[in-house]
C-alpha cells in the first residue's frame, strides 16, 4: 500500500502525538515505508515542511530523493479534475489565486498514483464554505484516513 501524507500528518505528528525523542521506533517505521517507496508526499507538501526549517525539515530533506513524488503532467491533471468538478464545492479546495496549499496536491498525487491519503483532517459539513480532504476523497473515490489508521493497517508494535 502507498501512502500519500499531508502536512500537518508530518507536523502534528513529529512535534505533538509522536514526538521522535518518546516514540523513534515510529519514525524508524515511518523511513522504513519511505525506503520501500510506500509512502510519498507531493512536492508543495515537502516545500510546507521546509518552512518550518527544524529537526522535521531536516529530516525529510534528508530522504527528499525517495520521498517526494515530482510535479508532472498527471499530477496537473489530477488537479484540474478537482477543479474541475462539477459541483462547485469540491473544487473549491484549488484555490485559483494559488492559496490552495497542499491540499489540492495531496489528493492528486493518490489519484495519479492509487495511493491512500493520510491527513488528521475530517470531513467538513456541507455548510462549509471549503471542503476539507476527506469530503473531496470521498467525492473521487480515494481512500482516506488518520496517521493511526496507518499504524494499524501497518501492524506497527512498540515496546
Amino acid at each position: 500500500m502507498v501512502y500519500s501524507f499531508d502536512a500537518d500528518t508530518f507536523i502534528a505528528s513529529w512535534k505533538v502525538y509522536y514526538r521522535p525523542s518518546s516514540f523513534p521506533g515510529l519514525w524508524d517505521c515511518v523511513a522504513r515505508l519511505i525506503d520501500t517507496d510506500d509512502l510519498k508526499c507531493a512536492e508543495p507538501v515537502y516545500d510546507e515542511i521546509q518552512r518550518g526549517d527544524d529537526e522535521l525539515s531536516r529530516w525529510i530533506k534528508s530522504r527528499q530523493d525517495q520521498v517526494v513524488y515530482p510535479w508532472d503532467v498527471k499530477i496537473q491533471r489530477a488537479i484540474l479534475r478537482i477543479q474541475g468538478h462539477p459541483n462547485p464545492w469540491y473544487s473549491q479546495l484549488v484555490n485559483p489565486n494559488g492559496e490552495s496549499g497542499a491540499d489540492p496536491w495531496v489528493i492528486a498525487l493518490a489519484l495519479v498514483s492509487g495511493a491512500t491519503v493520510v491527513t488528521f483532517e475530517t470531513k467538513a459539513g456541507t455548510n462549509a464554505k471549503r471542503p476539507k480532504i476527506p469530503n473531496v476523497c470521498e467525492e473521487f473515490g480515494v481512500d482516506c484516513v488518520s496517521f493511526f489508521e496507518v499504524i494499524a493497517r501497518e501492524q506497527w508494535e512498540f515496546s
